[in-house]
C-alpha cells in the first residue's frame, strides 16, 4: 500500500480507462494506480508504470498497425530483418 504524500493516509488502487498522448497521437489504455480518496492524487509503482508503458506501446502499435494489433513495432523490425 501506499501513503499520500500529503499526508491523507492510504491511498487506494483504482483501474480505470484513460487517454495519453504519446507522439502526437491520442490513446486510449487501462491504468492501475493508486488514489488519495480524500485528494485525487495518483501514484503509481515502479511494476505498475512498467505495465502502462507497455499499454502504451501495444496501444501505439494498434493505431498503426490495426490487421496485427497484438505485435509491437519491434516485433515487425526483427520479423523484417531475420533477428
Amino acid at each position: 500500500m501506499l501513503s499520500c504524500p500529503n499526508g491523507h493516509g492510504e491511498m487506494q488502487t483504482s483501474e480505470h480507462d484513460r487517454t495519453v498522448q504519446f507522439r502526437g497521437i491520442d490513446l486510449t489504455i487501462r491504468a492501475e494506480v493508486y488514489v488519495c480518496p480524500t485528494c485525487g492524487l495518483e501514484a503509481g509503482t515502479i511494476e505498475q508504470c512498467a505495465v502502462i508503458q507497455d499499454e502504451i506501446i501495444d496501444a501505439y502499435a494498434d493505431h498503426w498497425r490495426p490487421s496485427r494489433p497484438t505485435m509491437r513495432p519491434n516485433a515487425y523490425s526483427r520479423m523484417n530483418h531475420g533477428r
